[in-house]
């Protein structure tokens, strides 16, 4: 469990309704965020208006009324959105959002909140002591109350379940709307001044190696060793011994007899690519 805690100056600012669903009020939600209270109020105040701020806006495309919060407090998954923008998206990012953020996201927004409050599901009490005339009766009502508790304890695992899909939807919503913007801010980059460069012989021989280890999972030492083995039935070029006698590697000592497109060549072949 993350060590990242609500406040005991502001706890009162959240609650737990009795059917698990959470909330924050806005001044709750701008000190977790590390915001101004009023920064807030207005920003949230813009989503009636013709120019929404950018954070009611995004909150306006996931289905909340950010005008109503102050009313009704803000929800759970708005608190998320929230602290997303503060996180990632603001002008002026705030780092303990961040943090809370990644709090809430390991386990849910709504369970992390349920769990700094100490909610848990109420649970109906039971009659004792009732005159023996009224036990069949009781016996009756204890099934129909233990079923209805199982009926409730279901709908509780189902809403839980439909709150995870809405936030992983809500993550996949928001890790597509990074990926355009990335992919907007890629394309508006400025076209090379230059030509690149070819890659060298040498580099060749070394990417057709990594990619044939990646490929196969075998090591690197083998797969240079069936390279080279390869290389002097070929070329009757005995690259081990040429090196030693030299002092120098065995691939330097291959560049320096210039045979490098000869080695890449006889790679492309055992490897076969």
């Amino acid at each position: 469990m993350s060590n990242i805690i609500i406040p005991e100056e502001i706890r009162k600012e959240f609650r737990v309704e009795p059917d698990g669903k959470a909330f924050a009020s806005i001044r709750g939600t701008a000190r977790i965020a590390d915001v101004d209270h009023k920064t807030l109020v207005d920003s949230f105040k813009t989503a009636g208006g013709k120019n929404p701020s950018k954070l009611a806006q995004m909150l306006i495309d996931n289905g909340f009324d950010p005008g109503g919060f102050s009313e009704t407090g803000v929800p759970d998954l708005a608190l998320r959105i929230v602290l997303k923008y503060y996180a990632f998206k603001a002008n002026q990012t705030k780092e303990q959002a961040e943090r809370f953020y990644d709090a809430m996201s390991g386990v849910g927004i709504r369970t992390w909140i349920q769990q700094q409050l100490g909610w848990r599901p109420q649970q109906p009490a039971s009659d004792r002591d009732l005159p023996d005339n009224l036990k069949a009766l009781q016996l009756l009502l204890d099934n129909a109350a233990q079923m209805h508790r199982k009926q409730q304890e279901l709908e509780r695992r189902q809403q839980e379940l439909e709150t995870q899909q809405r936030e992983q939807s809500l993550a996949v919503t928001e890790i597509l709307e990074d990926k355009r913007i990335a992919t907007e801010q890629l394309k508006a980059l400025p076209a090379p001044m230059v030509e690149a460069p070819d890659l060298s012989a040498r580099a060749k021989v070394n990417q057709l190696v990594r990619n044939y280890v990646g490929r196969t999972n075998v090591s690197h030492r083998e797969a240079w060793k069936r390279l080279y083995k390869e290389f002097f039935y070929r070329c009757s070029y005995n690259a081990g011994e040429r090196a030693k006698n030299r002092g120098v590697k065995k691939l330097d000592c291959i560049e320096q007899d210039g045979l490098m497109e000869k080695l890449y060549a006889v790679g492309c072949k055992v490897f076969a690519i």
